[in-house]
């Protein structure tokens, strides 16, 4: 005798997915619970298909046990924001079709950045500026950019625009003139990243501006027959920057000073004093003094005063350099 029996399918009742957040540049995997409408937990092989936005992107074939369904998607290529998934289960003998949607936050990574040590800075020399850039596993970046501040201001260009610098290999580079009018001190140094992918971050180094050593270099230095001593000179950065703020000149004779802590400005000696200076050898020694920017400096040259009436242009000689403070 023959029998006639019908199979039964069961309505998936119950597929859940809860919302998610993936770091952005990273593939994620889907978990879902999946129940029948006795709400016993399914058991059985099923065909998966995965849209995203509406688009599909995986169509698997899944081992679902114990109700938990798992299913790897690819996300590395969705940008920062929120996007739709949906998981559509396939008819078999056993289940007809269902499906569940859900949200999916693509969310920024972290970045840490780190600014190289600089090495002896002085206002008005040129410096590079390095900062190294990573994600939150050590991998370098090679997208968005860096903006470099001193004491929380933006350095800018020529132009007065804020510069920022592209990252490149994990590495943002700028090479940046320190400005002439800046005094000798500590500074803060901050390095900001920025990046449609990557969460803004920033680090801090605390840098030096040291006072930068001068050269004088004498011109002329004449005695004349009334008793006069005159003094030209021009005073340089060791740089060969010319000087930016006032000075103050000393000017000694035998050790003896004939002019004390004398103004100048541009840096410029030109200056003429009433001196008695007996017949022969007289030392003569000019002293720039310290201040914010500049470190002290010294020069020491001889002239030799003849006895006769006629002017006299003495003669520099043994002129040494007096290596200057810091």
């Amino acid at each position: 005798a023959n029998a006639t029996f019908t199979i039964t399918k069961y309505d998936i009742e119950d597929v859940t997915i809860e919302g998610f957040d993936v770091k952005v540049g990273k593939n994620t995997t889907i978990t879902a619970t999946i129940v029948d409408e006795n709400g016993k937990a399914i058991d059985s092989i099923k065909d998966v298909e995965v849209l995203i936005d509406g688009i599909s992107v995986a169509n698997k074939t899944i081992i679902i046990q114990n109700g938990k369904l798992e299913i790897d998607i690819p996300t590395s290529s969705l940008k920062v924001g929120q996007h739709s998934v949906v998981v559509n289960i396939k008819e078999d003998e056993i289940n007809y079709a269902s499906d569940v949607s859900a949200a999916i936050s693509i969310i920024k990574g972290n970045a840490n950045i780190n600014i190289q040590k600089l090495d002896v800075i002085y206002a008005g020399s040129n410096i590079t500026l390095i900062a190294v850039v990573t994600d939150d596993e050590g991998k370098v970046l090679n997208d968005g950019k860096v903006a470099f501040k001193l004491n929380g201001k933006t350095l800018k260009d020529a132009d007065g625009k804020a510069i920022t610098v592209k990252v490149e290999n994990g590495v943002a580079k700028l090479v940046y003139e320190i400005p002439k009018d800046y005094s000798a001190k500590d500074y803060k140094l901050t390095a900001v990243y920025e990046s449609n992918t990557i969460t803004r971050s920033e680090a801090t180094e605390i840098i030096t501006i040291q006072k930068a050593n001068i050269v004088i270099t004498p011109e002329a230095l004449i005695y004349d027959e009334d008793g006069n001593l005159a003094i030209k000179a021009s005073v340089k950065t060791v740089f060969d920057q010319e000087i930016t703020n006032a000075q103050k000149v000393t000017v000694k004779v035998n050790g003896k000073a004939i002019i004390n802590k004398l103004t100048i400005n541009n840096g410029i000696i030109d200056i003429k004093q009433a001196v008695g200076i007996k017949k022969g050898e007289a030392k003569i020694t000019i002293i720039v003094g310290e201040n914010s920017k500049y470190a002290q400096s010294r020069i020491e040259t001889s002239i030799y005063v003849l006895p006769q009436a006629n002017p006299k242009t003495a003669k520099m000689s043994n002129s040494t350099i007096i290596a200057a403070k810091v």
